[in-house]
């Protein structure tokens, strides 16, 4: 799946990997327009054009 610049996408409860950050914790994950807007186990609010994906099966981490 690629990911342009104009993608706006909510992943919720993604399991987030990041070794450098001694993160591994399934949290809420929102990208808008190619920027993270949004990275806590809190929800975010968003706006309408974004969609929102059920992640929980779903893992990000730097370097796939």
């Amino acid at each position: 799946m690629f990911f342009g610049d104009s993608m706006n996408i909510y992943f919720k409860n993604i399991k987030i990997i990041s070794p450098a950050q001694d993160l591994d914790s399934n949290m809420n994950l929102w990208i808008k327009d190619g920027i993270i807007q949004h990275c806590s186990k809190d929800e975010a609010i968003t706006d309408s054009e974004t969609e929102i994906i059920n992640s929980e099966n779903l893992v990000c981490s730097p370097g796939f």
